[in-house]
Order: C-alpha cells, then structure tokens, then sequence
C-alpha cells in the first residue's frame, strides 16, 4: 500500500519549504515587486482589491498582513460585494477609492476595461490572478498569473492566495526585508482546499505546513475558527466540511468583507461579534439552500449532456453550491441562474469529468460574462441563448484526465493497526488530486451496532475495529454481514484506528 501511495508523487518535484521555486520565476513577478517597492518609496497609496469567496478574501488578508508588518499603512483594500459589485475589480471599483497603485489578489485576468481606464489614468496596476488566461488579456503595468503563456512556474494548478503570498515574498526580497512570511501560509492552506486546487506538488507542502501552523495557533480568530472541528488533529477534509462554508457564507449572504474584518480585527470584541455574525450568516446560507434545493426539480431544462435550473428569486449568492448539488444528482455538468431582466447569471459545476472551462471556451464570445476552471465556471447568457448553450455539450464534450481509482485494495479487519493507521497518515494532506485511500471489506460481522440521531450508524467488528457510517440510507443489525468501501481515520479520543464507511456494498 505504501508503495502504491507514493507513485501519485512519484513526479513531485517539491517535499518541503526548501524547494520552494524563487518568487521570480514567476513571469512579471521582479516587475511587480519594484513597483511596489517604488510606490512604498513615494509613499503613494495602494489599493488592494480582492474577491468574495475564501481564496480571494483570505489573498487580500495575506496582503493586508503583510504590508502591516512592513509598516505601511497607506494601503486598503476592497473587497467586491456579489451582489451590488459583481465579480472582481471594476472601473467602478477604482473610481470610488483613492489610489496610484491598484494590485488585484485572485482576479483581474478578464479586466479589459480595468486595463484601459488605468492606463488612461496614469495608475499603476498590478494584476495577481491564477484563473484561466482567455484569448485577450488586460492592459497592466505587471500580470502575475501562473497559467499565461512564457510563465515559467512550475505548478499553473495554485490558488490565488498562493499567488499573493509569493508577491509578498517577492516585495520582501525587493525591499531587502529580513522577515519570514511562512506564518501566512495557514492562509494558503485554507485557500487552496476551499478552492479545490489538486493536492499535490507545491499545493501539497502549502497545505501541510499551513494547517500544521494553523493547528498550533494561539491566536483568537484561528482558536474560534478551530471550535467549529471535531478533532484537534486538523485535516484538509475537516477545513473543508466546516470552515470554508463558513467563510464563504459571509460573499454568498450579505458581504465578502466580514470575512478580512473578522481576520483582521483589532481587539477581542471585535473578533467575537465577527465570528459570531459569520455563523449566523452560515446558518442563514443553510437554510436557504436547503429550501432552493427542494424546488430544483421544478424548474430543470436538460439534455443527455447538460443540465440547467433557473429561477428569477434565488438567491445569486448560493448558486454554486446548488449547481454543485445538481452535479452531483443527475451526474453531468450542471448550471443553475437567477433570471433577471432577460438574463440569466450563475455557476456551473463539473460532474467530475468534464472540463466545463475547455468545454465551453470556443463559444465563449456568445457569453455576456464568463471565467473559471475545469471544475467552476462563473457564466451570463442571455435567456434567448439557453437552447444553444446546452447544445454547447451536445457537440462538444472535453474530458479531464482521467483519475486513478481510489480503493487500493481489499483490507482484512486483523490488518488494521495502527501501523497501517501512521502509513495511511504519512500521506496527508488528503483531498482535491490526493483523494484519501479507500478500503474493500468484505464479509464483516458486526458485534455492535448504534444508530447517531437516526442519520448515522457506529458499527463494531472483530477485533474491536470501530466503524462509522454517515447520513446511512440503511440501517443494520448486530450479526449481519456486511461488505463496504471504507477510508481509515484515528478515533479521537482513543486514539486508535477507525473505519469511515463510504459505502455499503451488500450485506448478508
């Protein structure tokens, strides 16, 4: 088993923070830092201006950290409102806050217009994104993004905080500032799980030294953070399933900006109250969906490729997580849109097979607006347009590589221990591009079974091995045989192996 985990980085070029890659290999990356450290000379004012999901919140606090242990204090920063600003910078944007410099933190690759009016205007704007480059690219005094062409980075596939915080690092050499900047990357690691980039390579040690910072943390806002987990010992799943819906909560319900406010927040009180309204605009996010998800099937239009849910009073904010539900139901790439005035505007998500972003590249000049990844694209087309665009996946249908199948294998019930437990642990973190190893177990007694709020259902085998299955379909007995793919864990409190079940195959 060992063997076979270690071939998915058999390529890997990068295992610890000393193979980092120098901030300059990045295309445009020395550039951006001498105008940076040129505007810190002239003492002219920055503008920073971010994105409303984690990525883009949490690249404009690892901005906003950074310029504070510098000791400047003549930059702000804006994060857009969904709703009232729509996607990243606008001319808008600029117009209404003072600035010479603008830098943009996880957008700005499909600013034209942007691109134009600061070149017209005599500012400086330094562009820091990591979303697919598109056939024309905006004006900027320096472009910073892994995936345009004649970048020589080695890992195009990082999040837009990952980008911020190799800008940062590039300043810091500029200015020749003798200060670590390591203790940022608990806000990369959270930024590259939330927004799905593949756990591997340079992402990997991201991850791993981030949420090992973040694990150790004494400050208040990650002690919070850390009271929403059910284990002290945190993995990528956990950050995942409980912290980056919370901090998206804030862009999808009201306001992005809660989420720097709460990070960046002077005093105690402050970091309380912002905590507390981020869970309740999670609450809120919830319940919402929940009552949409209930009205999708009413409002579908479909083909055998594609399927699209519209109404003109859901909530924009909660789209992707829908389309990501609907992905899921009828397996194939699904978009959901709120309707307004003629046009429809929302997300899709992959089903896990297709590349929606290559997929629907070539027609990308019949879209109002569009942006993304293989995984998740932003979309506007006109409602007009709604026949031809799901004849977009008629035609054209473009594949992901396809991915290595997760069950390594039959496991024995003697053979689980807590040497097998270390082995499968080595390997973390788990997740997008470095999914956990599943387990077949077949023919399972079980000597104890317990039902958890009629959802869920603890099991004990042979040996003593413990087992949990979450949100069980069916529910069993004491002496029934079961078969199950599985993944391993360590219990919490006893510190010993334990069986998550993923699914149950049979039982006898």
């Amino acid at each position: 088993m060992k063997y076979i985990l270690e071939s998915r980085f058999i390529n890997d070029s990068f295992f610890s923070l000393k193979d980092l890659p120098h901030p300059y290999v990045f295309k445009d990356m020395e550039k951006g830092a001498s105008l940076v450290k040129e505007c810190i000379n002239k003492q002219q004012k920055i503008l920073i201006v971010g994105d409303y999901d984690v990525d883009g919140t949490l690249a404009s606090v690892i901005m906003m950290r950074f310029f504070a242990l510098l000791g400047y204090k003549n930059v702000t920063y804006y994060i857009p409102n969904r709703f009232s600003d729509g996607y990243g910078v606008s001319v808008e944007i600029i117009k209404r806050h003072e600035s010479d410099l603008i830098i943009t933190v996880d957008n700005g690759i499909s600013a034209i217009d942007v691109g134009e009016y600061c070149f017209e205007k005599q500012k400086k704007l330094i562009i820091t994104d990591h979303h697919a480059v598109q056939d024309r690219i905006p004006r900027a005094d320096a472009l910073i993004n892994p995936q345009q062409e004649n970048c020589d980075f080695p890992q195009d596939s990082i999040c837009g905080a990952a980008v911020a915080w190799y800008f940062c690092n590039a300043i810091k050499i500029a200015l020749k500032k003798d200060i670590s900047l390591v203790f940022l990357l608990k806000y990369v690691a959270i930024a590259t799980i939330a927004d799905m980039m593949p756990l591997v390579e340079l992402n990997r040690i991201f991850v791993k030294k981030g949420l090992e910072i973040f694990e150790k943390s004494e400050l208040l806002e990650d002690i919070l953070l850390k009271t929403l987990l059910k284990s002290p010992l945190i993995t990528a799943q956990d950050v995942a399933f409980y912290i980056t819906p919370l901090l998206n909560s804030a862009g999808r319900i009201k306001d992005a900006g809660l989420v720097c406010e709460f990070f960046l927040a002077k005093d105690e009180q402050e970091t309380h109250k912002k905590f507390t309204l981020l869970k309740e605009l999670n609450q809120e996010r919830k319940d919402l969906a929940q009552k949409i998800t209930l009205e999708l099937e009413h409002h579908l239009v479909e083909n055998d490729f594609c399927v699209v849910a519209y109404h003109k009073d859901w909530n924009e904010g909660i789209l992707g997580i829908l389309a990501a539900r609907l992905a899921n139901i009828k397996n194939k790439p699904a978009f959901v849109f709120r309707l307004k005035d003629g046009i429809l505007k929302g997300s899709g998500r992959s089903n896990g097979l297709i590349d929606i972003f290559q997929t629907l590249l070539p027609d990308n000049d019949k879209f109002i607006h569009f942006g993304g990844h293989s995984e998740a694209v932003g979309i506007s087309i006109t409602l007009e347009f709604l026949e031809s665009f799901l004849d977009i996946f008629a035609k054209r249908q473009i594949y992901k590589e396809e991915k290595e199948s997760e069950v390594l294998g039959e496991l024995l019930l003697v053979d689980i221990n807590r040497r097998l437990l270390d082995v499968v642990r080595s390997f973390e973190p788990y997740g997008q591009g470095n999914p956990a190893p599943q387990f077949l177990v077949k023919d399972a007694k079980i000597y104890k079974s317990k039902t958890l709020k009629d959802l869920h259902q603890k099991f004990e085998f042979e040996n003593q091995v413990q087992a949990i299955e979450f949100f069980s379909e069916d529910f069993y007995k004491q002496n029934d045989r079961i078969d199950f793919y599985c993944t391993l864990q360590e219990e919490h409190y006893k510190k010993t192996p334990m069986l998550v079940i993923k699914k149950i195959l049979c039982h006898l």
